[in-house]
């Protein structure tokens, strides 16, 4: 570090302990800043995106299509045809059909 360096850096210290701020004031006020900051910008993100859309959409549509592939359907299509027969069971319907003859 160069004597100028050494000389601004006291000056500054100086300065600083003129108005009551020390390296831990410091500290916390740099992670309230950053703090601030990065809350903003999650809540930026959440609600809107550079396309647009806003997360909330990106998760659906992402949910939807995971749902609707390949893989998912070979994988859950046995439970769901088992909550599905589950569920039928309960259902009953009768049918009465009368021919055109038989009025």
């Amino acid at each position: 570090m160069t004597t100028e360096e050494i000389e601004v850096r006291k000056v500054i210290k100086g300065l600083l302990s003129d108005v009551g701020i020390n390296r831990e004031t410091l500290k916390q006020m740099v992670k309230d800043i950053l703090e601030e900051k990065i809350n903003k910008a999650i809540k930026d993100a959440l609600h809107e995106t550079k396309g647009g859309a806003t997360i909330e959409e990106k998760l659906r549509d992402y949910a939807r299509n995971y749902i609707q592939s390949w893989e998912f359907k070979s994988v859950h299509r046995q439970t769901i045809a088992e909550i599905i027969k589950a569920e039928m069971k309960d259902l009953y319907v009768e049918v009465n059909i009368k021919s055109e003859s038989n009025k």
